[in-house]
């Protein structure tokens, strides 16, 4: 009786597998594809915008999902709790589409210059909605933010500020700001050591790797400089200004890290080497 229950069962098993052998698994069809924003935050600065112009900021989307023969919109919202000193007239976003066999796509956010610009900062915060084509994604990855300001700002790029962050300090102010582009130039904004091939084919122009001795000579130079000009300006050494703020770790937002008000730079610069 035994061998004939386990045989009976060996024979359900088998026809179980053997039935879904013919069948293809569908992990997503058209119909279930969702959106992601590629970033939570992207910034610009008009401290170097000499004409002061409008200008367009591109904030990046992704499909999860497979592609499809035909465009799909996209569909997002302002969030005005959540967006800070924006008003109507400041912003205009165009529609969107991902268009035909494309699996991203983009918000182009059309910013406005203002003399309020010159102390403070526009923050613009947008939210994906699901419609017919998509849902919204991940909690979390489905919103994003636009910043701009007439201020220097902490990069917000991962390999930036995480190069920053790592070779030189981890503490930010627009005084180590000018301080990083008065010793290397305005290369140092654009000059990685944790780019990824992903991120150099897309943005040949933007990122470049730099070798590890490259980065130890950095930490050396900016190190003598700033110990150079101390010692020539004992009572006057150069200071972080008063939006400093020390971060335990890259990963942090612009803005979620410690006061450090009243620190000189010196104080706050990390030995490599």
């Amino acid at each position: 009786m035994k061998s004939l229950i386990k045989y009976g069962l060996g024979f359900v098993v088998c026809l179980f597998f053997a039935s879904c052998s013919d069948e293809k698994v569908e992990f997503y069809n058209a119909k279930d594809c969702a959106l992601n924003f590629s970033t939570k935050e992207v910034q610009y600065s008009y401290a170097k915008n000499l004409e002061k112009n409008d200008v367009v900021v591109q904030v990046p989307i992704t499909v999860v999902g497979p592609t499809t023969d035909f465009d799909r919109e996209v569909s997002f919202t302002v969030l005005r709790d959540s967006s800070r000193n924006v008003a109507e007239g400041d912003y205009s976003i165009a529609p969107c589409v991902v268009k035909a066999g494309e699996l991203s796509s983009r918000l182009d956010v059309t910013i406005k210059y203002s003399e309020e610009l010159a102390d403070t900062s526009k923050l613009l915060s947008l939210q994906l909605v699901e419609n017919d084509y998509f849902g919204a994604g991940m909690k979390g990855n489905d919103m994003a933010s636009v910043l701009w300001t007439d201020l220097l700002v902490r990069p917000h790029q991962t390999t930036i500020w995480r190069t920053w962050w790592f070779w030189f300090g981890r503490t930010y102010s627009r005084n180590f700001h000018e301080l990083l582009i008065t010793v290397f130039g305005d290369e140092v904004e654009i000059t990685s050591y944790y780019a990824v091939t992903s991120v150099i084919e897309e943005h040949p122009e933007f990122v470049r790797v730099a070798t590890l001795p490259y980065w130890y000579a950095a930490n050396r130079k900016l190190r003598d400089y700033v110990e150079a000009y101390d010692k020539a300006h004992p009572d006057a050494p150069l200071m972080h200004s008063d939006d400093a703020q020390y971060y335990s770790s890259y990963a942090l937002g612009v803005g979620q890290g410690v006061s450090r008000v009243g620190y000189t730079i010196a104080s706050t610069l990390d030995r490599r080497y």
